[in-house]
Protein backbone atom coordinates (compact mmCIF):
# COMPACT_ATOMS: atom_id res chain seq x y z
CA UNK A 1 0.00 0.00 0.00
CA UNK A 2 1.31 2.97 -0.58
CA UNK A 3 2.21 6.11 2.02
CA UNK A 4 -0.85 8.40 2.52
CA UNK A 5 1.77 11.41 2.78
CA UNK A 6 5.16 12.59 3.32
CA UNK A 7 4.83 15.01 5.39
CA UNK A 8 8.04 16.51 6.91
CA UNK A 9 6.62 18.45 10.06
CA UNK A 10 9.63 17.79 12.68
CA UNK A 11 10.64 21.69 12.35
CA UNK A 12 7.65 22.14 14.59
CA UNK A 13 8.03 19.55 17.20
CA UNK A 14 9.98 21.82 20.29
CA UNK A 15 13.17 20.02 21.71
CA UNK A 16 14.04 20.52 25.63
CA UNK A 17 16.90 19.90 28.02
CA UNK A 18 16.74 18.23 30.72
CA UNK A 19 16.65 19.21 34.39
CA UNK A 20 18.57 16.70 35.48
CA UNK A 21 22.67 16.25 34.66
CA UNK A 22 23.31 12.90 33.40
CA UNK A 23 24.67 10.80 36.23
CA UNK A 24 28.27 8.93 35.46
CA UNK A 25 29.03 5.12 36.63
CA UNK A 26 32.21 5.99 39.04
CA UNK A 27 34.65 3.54 41.04
CA UNK A 28 33.28 3.30 44.80
CA UNK A 29 35.98 3.52 46.99
CA UNK A 30 36.53 1.52 50.05
CA UNK A 31 39.96 2.57 51.54
CA UNK A 32 38.12 4.36 54.14
CA UNK A 33 37.03 1.19 55.94
CA UNK A 34 40.64 -0.50 56.35
CA UNK A 35 42.97 2.21 56.60
CA UNK A 36 44.48 4.15 59.45
CA UNK A 37 44.41 7.50 59.87
CA UNK A 38 46.12 7.41 63.07
CA UNK A 39 49.16 9.78 61.96
CA UNK A 40 46.44 12.37 60.45
CA UNK A 41 47.12 14.85 63.84
CA UNK A 42 50.87 14.22 63.88
CA UNK A 43 51.13 15.69 59.97
CA UNK A 44 48.82 18.18 60.25
CA UNK A 45 51.71 20.00 58.52
CA UNK A 46 55.37 18.63 57.94
CA UNK A 47 56.12 16.10 55.25
CA UNK A 48 57.17 13.27 57.16
CA UNK A 49 56.42 11.14 60.54
CA UNK A 50 59.12 8.28 61.73
CA UNK A 51 57.75 5.62 63.23
CA UNK A 52 60.51 3.43 65.41
CA UNK A 53 59.90 -0.45 65.96
CA UNK A 54 62.14 -3.05 67.75
CA UNK A 55 63.71 -6.20 66.70
CA UNK A 56 62.22 -9.64 68.54
CA UNK A 57 63.79 -10.70 71.47
CA UNK A 58 64.17 -14.44 71.90
CA UNK A 59 64.85 -16.32 75.31
CA UNK A 60 66.72 -18.82 76.00
CA UNK A 61 67.77 -21.51 79.19
CA UNK A 62 69.20 -19.86 82.10
CA UNK A 63 71.80 -22.61 83.87
CA UNK A 64 71.82 -21.88 87.46
CA UNK A 65 75.04 -19.63 88.62
CA UNK A 66 76.27 -19.46 85.03
CA UNK A 67 76.28 -16.00 83.63
CA UNK A 68 73.54 -15.09 80.71
CA UNK A 69 75.12 -14.07 77.48
CA UNK A 70 73.64 -10.80 77.36
CA UNK A 71 71.98 -9.53 74.17
CA UNK A 72 72.31 -6.46 72.25
CA UNK A 73 69.06 -4.12 72.17
CA UNK A 74 68.61 -2.88 68.38
CA UNK A 75 66.25 -1.06 67.03
CA UNK A 76 65.43 0.70 63.59
CA UNK A 77 62.65 3.25 61.81
CA UNK A 78 60.52 3.92 59.21
CA UNK A 79 58.62 6.56 57.52
CA UNK A 80 55.45 8.24 55.82
CA UNK A 81 56.65 10.84 53.41
CA UNK A 82 53.12 12.92 52.38
CA UNK A 83 54.92 12.97 48.61
CA UNK A 84 51.14 11.91 46.65
CA UNK A 85 50.00 15.58 45.03
CA UNK A 86 47.61 15.26 42.05
CA UNK A 87 45.14 17.69 40.83
CA UNK A 88 42.51 18.29 38.08
CA UNK A 89 42.38 22.18 35.88
CA UNK A 90 39.30 23.18 33.93
CA UNK A 91 38.23 26.33 32.20
CA UNK A 92 34.77 27.62 31.86
CA UNK A 93 34.23 30.85 29.44
CA UNK A 94 31.91 33.59 31.24
CA UNK A 95 29.85 33.81 27.72
CA UNK A 96 29.17 30.34 28.34
CA UNK A 97 28.60 30.99 32.55
CA UNK A 98 26.71 33.19 31.31
CA UNK A 99 24.19 31.96 28.85
CA UNK A 100 24.31 28.52 30.47
CA UNK A 101 21.01 27.42 32.25
CA UNK A 102 22.12 26.06 35.71
CA UNK A 103 25.46 27.26 35.74
CA UNK A 104 26.70 27.20 39.14
CA UNK A 105 24.86 23.57 39.25
CA UNK A 106 27.43 22.50 36.58
CA UNK A 107 30.26 23.79 37.79
CA UNK A 108 29.57 22.04 41.17
CA UNK A 109 28.99 18.98 38.85
CA UNK A 110 32.73 19.10 37.28
CA UNK A 111 34.24 20.02 40.82
CA UNK A 112 32.55 16.99 42.34
CA UNK A 113 33.69 14.73 39.69
CA UNK A 114 36.98 16.34 39.80
CA UNK A 115 36.98 15.33 43.35
CA UNK A 116 35.86 11.60 42.94
CA UNK A 117 38.81 11.19 40.42
CA UNK A 118 40.87 11.64 43.26
CA UNK A 119 39.72 10.13 45.88
CA UNK A 120 39.37 7.13 42.99
CA UNK A 121 42.98 7.29 42.87
CA UNK A 122 44.12 7.57 46.57
CA UNK A 123 41.91 4.33 46.98
CA UNK A 124 43.64 2.72 44.18
CA UNK A 125 47.12 3.72 45.73
CA UNK A 126 45.84 2.06 49.36
CA UNK A 127 45.15 -0.90 47.46
CA UNK A 128 48.64 -1.28 45.50
CA UNK A 129 49.47 -1.47 49.47
CA UNK A 130 48.98 -5.33 49.07
CA UNK A 131 51.93 -5.99 47.18
CA UNK A 132 54.08 -5.11 50.59
CA UNK A 133 52.75 -8.13 52.03
CA UNK A 134 54.89 -10.41 53.02
CA UNK A 135 52.88 -13.67 52.84
CA UNK A 136 50.59 -14.93 49.80
CA UNK A 137 48.19 -17.04 48.17
CA UNK A 138 48.88 -18.64 45.81
CA UNK A 139 48.41 -21.55 43.03
CA UNK A 140 50.68 -23.69 45.64
CA UNK A 141 48.25 -22.61 48.58
CA UNK A 142 44.81 -23.55 46.41
CA UNK A 143 45.62 -26.43 44.00
CA UNK A 144 47.05 -29.78 44.41
CA UNK A 145 50.90 -29.94 42.69
CA UNK A 146 50.03 -25.95 41.93
CA UNK A 147 53.22 -23.43 41.52
CA UNK A 148 54.55 -21.27 43.97
CA UNK A 149 54.53 -17.81 43.23
CA UNK A 150 51.82 -17.97 40.48
CA UNK A 151 47.84 -17.00 40.49
CA UNK A 152 45.36 -19.33 40.70
CA UNK A 153 41.75 -19.82 38.53
CA UNK A 154 39.13 -18.50 41.25
CA UNK A 155 36.16 -21.08 41.49
CA UNK A 156 32.88 -21.83 43.80
CA UNK A 157 34.77 -25.37 44.42
CA UNK A 158 37.66 -23.58 46.30
CA UNK A 159 36.97 -20.19 47.43
CA UNK A 160 36.26 -21.47 50.94
CA UNK A 161 40.13 -22.32 50.16
CA UNK A 162 41.17 -18.90 49.42
CA UNK A 163 39.47 -17.58 53.09
CA UNK A 164 40.89 -20.39 55.56
CA UNK A 165 44.39 -19.67 53.93
CA UNK A 166 44.36 -16.48 54.10
CA UNK A 167 43.25 -17.18 58.02
CA UNK A 168 45.82 -19.08 58.24
CA UNK A 169 48.75 -16.87 57.55
CA UNK A 170 47.71 -14.18 59.22
CA UNK A 171 47.58 -16.84 62.66
CA UNK A 172 51.11 -18.00 61.81
CA UNK A 173 52.19 -14.35 61.69
CA UNK A 174 50.24 -13.88 65.30
CA UNK A 175 47.71 -11.12 63.94
CA UNK A 176 45.03 -10.82 66.12
CA UNK A 177 41.65 -12.35 64.80
CA UNK A 178 39.81 -9.06 65.58
CA UNK A 179 39.30 -6.74 62.54
CA UNK A 180 40.15 -8.62 59.61
CA UNK A 181 38.56 -7.58 56.11
CA UNK A 182 38.78 -8.55 52.40
CA UNK A 183 38.60 -6.67 49.87
CA UNK A 184 37.21 -8.46 46.47
CA UNK A 185 35.86 -7.80 42.98
CA UNK A 186 32.88 -8.02 41.61
CA UNK A 187 33.63 -11.68 39.66
CA UNK A 188 34.98 -12.82 43.34
CA UNK A 189 31.84 -11.48 44.62
CA UNK A 190 29.63 -13.50 42.29
CA UNK A 191 31.81 -16.81 42.59
CA UNK A 192 31.45 -16.35 46.60
CA UNK A 193 27.56 -15.64 45.99
CA UNK A 194 27.17 -19.07 43.70
CA UNK A 195 29.15 -20.74 46.09
CA UNK A 196 26.94 -19.90 49.17
CA UNK A 197 23.72 -19.99 47.54
CA UNK A 198 22.11 -22.27 49.87
CA UNK A 199 23.19 -20.80 52.82
CA UNK A 200 20.91 -17.80 53.35
CA UNK A 201 22.74 -15.95 55.84
CA UNK A 202 26.40 -16.93 55.01
CA UNK A 203 26.98 -13.34 54.24
CA UNK A 204 25.38 -11.58 57.38
CA UNK A 205 23.55 -8.67 57.14
CA UNK A 206 26.05 -6.49 57.63
CA UNK A 207 26.18 -3.30 55.01
CA UNK A 208 27.99 0.09 55.17
CA UNK A 209 28.47 3.18 53.13
CA UNK A 210 31.90 2.05 51.73
CA UNK A 211 30.92 -1.13 49.47
CA UNK A 212 30.18 -3.84 52.64
CA UNK A 213 28.66 -6.71 51.42
CA UNK A 214 28.84 -8.95 54.41
CA UNK A 215 30.62 -10.91 56.66
CA UNK A 216 32.51 -14.39 55.64
CA UNK A 217 34.99 -16.35 57.59
CA UNK A 218 35.60 -13.70 60.34
CA UNK A 219 36.14 -11.27 57.84
CA UNK A 220 34.32 -7.87 56.60
CA UNK A 221 33.50 -8.05 52.84
CA UNK A 222 34.27 -5.15 50.75
CA UNK A 223 33.66 -5.28 46.83
CA UNK A 224 35.85 -2.67 44.35
CA UNK A 225 36.51 -2.65 40.73
CA UNK A 226 39.71 -0.64 41.91
CA UNK A 227 42.10 -4.09 42.93
CA UNK A 228 45.55 -3.77 41.59
CA UNK A 229 45.65 -5.66 38.23
CA UNK A 230 49.30 -7.27 37.13
CA UNK A 231 50.52 -9.11 34.22
CA UNK A 232 54.41 -10.23 32.96
CA UNK A 233 55.55 -9.53 29.38
CA UNK A 234 58.45 -12.37 28.15
CA UNK A 235 59.21 -11.41 24.61
CA UNK A 236 60.81 -14.41 22.92
CA UNK A 237 63.67 -12.43 21.70
CA UNK A 238 64.95 -8.51 21.63
CA UNK A 239 61.61 -6.87 19.73
CA UNK A 240 61.93 -5.61 16.32
CA UNK A 241 61.42 -1.41 15.96
CA UNK A 242 57.87 -0.68 15.48
CA UNK A 243 57.11 -3.81 17.91
CA UNK A 244 54.01 -2.60 20.44
CA UNK A 245 52.64 -3.54 23.84
CA UNK A 246 49.62 -2.44 25.03
CA UNK A 247 48.52 -1.89 28.46
CA UNK A 248 45.62 -0.48 29.57
CA UNK A 249 44.46 0.60 26.14
CA UNK A 250 47.74 2.90 25.48
CA UNK A 251 50.22 1.47 23.12
CA UNK A 252 53.67 1.81 23.36
CA UNK A 253 55.65 1.29 21.03
CA UNK A 254 59.48 0.30 20.75
CA UNK A 255 61.48 2.38 17.91
CA UNK A 256 65.01 1.92 17.07
CA UNK A 257 64.90 5.56 16.76
CA UNK A 258 62.43 7.55 18.79
CA UNK A 259 60.46 10.29 16.71
CA UNK A 260 61.02 13.29 19.23
CA UNK A 261 57.28 14.14 18.95
CA UNK A 262 54.61 13.57 21.91
CA UNK A 263 52.11 11.07 20.63
CA UNK A 264 49.18 9.30 22.34
CA UNK A 265 52.34 6.09 22.57
CA UNK A 266 54.80 6.37 25.03
CA UNK A 267 58.25 5.36 22.54
CA UNK A 268 60.73 3.44 24.38
CA UNK A 269 64.21 3.02 22.50
CA UNK A 270 65.18 -0.51 20.98
CA UNK A 271 68.38 -1.29 23.00
CA UNK A 272 71.01 -3.48 21.79
CA UNK A 273 69.97 -6.43 23.56
CA UNK A 274 66.58 -8.30 25.53
CA UNK A 275 67.67 -7.02 29.09
CA UNK A 276 68.40 -3.93 28.57
CA UNK A 277 65.60 -3.02 26.47
CA UNK A 278 63.45 -4.76 28.78
CA UNK A 279 65.67 -2.41 31.64
CA UNK A 280 64.88 0.82 29.56
CA UNK A 281 61.09 0.26 29.65
CA UNK A 282 61.18 -0.35 33.47
CA UNK A 283 62.77 2.76 34.66
CA UNK A 284 60.59 4.36 31.87
CA UNK A 285 57.47 2.73 33.18
CA UNK A 286 58.50 3.98 37.01
CA UNK A 287 58.93 7.54 36.16
CA UNK A 288 56.50 8.38 33.39
CA UNK A 289 57.11 12.03 33.06
CA UNK A 290 60.69 11.86 33.26
CA UNK A 291 62.30 11.35 29.49
CA UNK A 292 65.31 9.72 29.17
CA UNK A 293 67.86 10.63 26.89
CA UNK A 294 68.05 8.30 23.65
CA UNK A 295 71.54 6.20 23.67
CA UNK A 296 72.84 3.03 22.63
CA UNK A 297 70.74 1.75 25.95
CA UNK A 298 68.48 4.37 26.72
CA UNK A 299 65.73 6.33 25.58
CA UNK A 300 62.09 7.39 26.27
CA UNK A 301 59.72 10.03 24.68
CA UNK A 302 56.74 10.94 26.79
CA UNK A 303 53.52 10.46 25.22
CA UNK A 304 50.65 12.85 25.36
CA UNK A 305 48.90 13.86 28.70
CA UNK A 306 45.90 11.63 28.43
CA UNK A 307 48.31 8.69 28.15
CA UNK A 308 50.47 10.23 30.93
CA UNK A 309 47.36 9.94 33.13
CA UNK A 310 47.02 6.39 33.27
CA UNK A 311 50.88 5.69 32.98
CA UNK A 312 50.98 7.47 36.35
CA UNK A 313 49.19 4.61 37.46
CA UNK A 314 51.56 2.09 36.34
CA UNK A 315 54.52 0.56 38.46
CA UNK A 316 57.40 -2.06 36.76
CA UNK A 317 59.67 -4.76 38.03
CA UNK A 318 62.45 -5.94 35.87
CA UNK A 319 64.41 -9.69 35.59
CA UNK A 320 67.13 -9.78 32.53
CA UNK A 321 64.10 -11.78 30.86
CA UNK A 322 60.50 -10.49 31.37
CA UNK A 323 59.19 -7.34 32.95
CA UNK A 324 56.08 -7.19 35.30
CA UNK A 325 53.80 -4.19 35.09
CA UNK A 326 50.98 -3.14 37.71
CA UNK A 327 48.53 -0.75 37.20
CA UNK A 328 47.22 0.70 40.66
CA UNK A 329 43.33 0.70 40.26
CA UNK A 330 43.37 -1.05 37.18
CA UNK A 331 40.38 -4.17 38.00
CA UNK A 332 40.52 -6.14 34.94
CA UNK A 333 43.46 -5.04 32.47
CA UNK A 334 43.80 -5.51 29.35
CA UNK A 335 46.94 -6.29 27.89
CA UNK A 336 48.65 -7.34 24.46
CA UNK A 337 51.37 -7.23 22.22
CA UNK A 338 52.20 -7.24 18.20
CA UNK A 339 54.94 -9.57 18.53
CA UNK A 340 53.46 -13.36 17.91
CA UNK A 341 55.63 -15.40 20.16
CA UNK A 342 56.23 -12.46 22.80
CA UNK A 343 53.62 -13.39 25.22
CA UNK A 344 51.63 -11.98 28.36
CA UNK A 345 51.20 -14.10 31.10
CA UNK A 346 50.38 -13.94 35.30
CA UNK A 347 47.47 -11.58 34.40
CA UNK A 348 46.34 -10.90 38.18
CA UNK A 349 43.85 -9.10 40.29
CA UNK A 350 46.18 -8.61 43.73
CA UNK A 351 42.88 -9.20 46.36
CA UNK A 352 43.56 -7.71 49.41
CA UNK A 353 42.84 -10.21 52.83
CA UNK A 354 44.12 -8.77 55.94
CA UNK A 355 43.48 -6.51 59.09
CA UNK A 356 42.39 -3.63 59.14
CA UNK A 357 44.61 -0.62 60.44
CA UNK A 358 47.86 -2.77 58.54
CA UNK A 359 48.39 0.22 56.26
CA UNK A 360 48.60 3.83 57.35
CA UNK A 361 47.48 6.89 55.65
CA UNK A 362 47.30 10.88 55.75
CA UNK A 363 45.27 12.74 53.77
CA UNK A 364 47.15 16.26 54.50
CA UNK A 365 44.49 18.16 51.89
CA UNK A 366 41.55 16.50 50.78
CA UNK A 367 40.09 16.87 47.29
CA UNK A 368 38.75 20.54 47.05
CA UNK A 369 38.77 23.22 44.79
CA UNK A 370 40.53 26.31 44.62
CA UNK A 371 39.45 29.30 41.81
CA UNK A 372 40.76 31.99 39.60
CA UNK A 373 39.81 34.32 37.46
CA UNK A 374 41.18 33.87 33.80
CA UNK A 375 41.55 37.81 33.25
CA UNK A 376 45.65 37.36 33.77
CA UNK A 377 45.59 35.42 31.13
CA UNK A 378 44.12 37.35 28.57
CA UNK A 379 40.36 35.76 28.94
CA UNK A 380 37.00 36.25 30.69
CA UNK A 381 35.59 32.93 33.00
CA UNK A 382 37.24 30.72 35.72
CA UNK A 383 39.20 28.36 36.67
CA UNK A 384 39.34 25.62 38.84
CA UNK A 385 41.69 23.78 39.79
CA UNK A 386 40.69 20.44 42.57
CA UNK A 387 43.88 18.66 44.02
CA UNK A 388 44.79 16.93 47.15
CA UNK A 389 48.07 15.91 49.61
CA UNK A 390 48.65 12.59 50.88
CA UNK A 391 51.19 9.76 52.11
CA UNK A 392 50.35 6.43 52.56
CA UNK A 393 52.94 3.50 54.64
CA UNK A 394 52.51 0.13 55.34
CA UNK A 395 55.20 -0.15 58.06
CA UNK A 396 57.04 -3.59 59.27
CA UNK A 397 54.84 -4.82 61.78
CA UNK A 398 51.30 -4.06 58.71
CA UNK A 399 53.24 -6.01 56.36
CA UNK A 400 52.19 -9.18 58.28
CA UNK A 401 49.03 -8.09 58.76
CA UNK A 402 48.37 -8.32 54.78
CA UNK A 403 47.96 -11.05 52.71
CA UNK A 404 48.12 -10.75 48.44
CA UNK A 405 46.13 -13.20 47.17
CA UNK A 406 46.94 -13.92 43.32
CA UNK A 407 43.76 -14.48 41.21
CA UNK A 408 44.00 -15.15 37.62
CA UNK A 409 41.93 -12.35 35.89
Amino acid sequence: MAAINSNTLTPYAPEYWSNMLAVILKKTTVFRSFVSFRESAILSDGDVVRRPYRTQLTAGHYTKSTALEMIDLASTDESLTINKHNALWFFIDSIDLKQMKKTLRIANAYITDAGDALARREDAFALYEVVNAVKDVDDADITTGGTADTNFTLTSDNVDKVFAKANQLMNESNVKADKRYAVISPAFLNILQIAVASRQTALGDKTTQYQSVGNYWGMDLYVSNNLTFSAIWTPANNPTTGATITIDGVVCKILAALSGTASTSPEFHLCSDTENTLSNINVAINAPRTAITEDTDTGYQLPTEASLKKMDAWASTVTATALKVFVKGGGDVTVATSEALDLWTEETAHTMFGRKDAIDMVIQKKPSADTDKGVANGVIGMYWLVWDLFGIKTFNKGTYELIDVLIAT
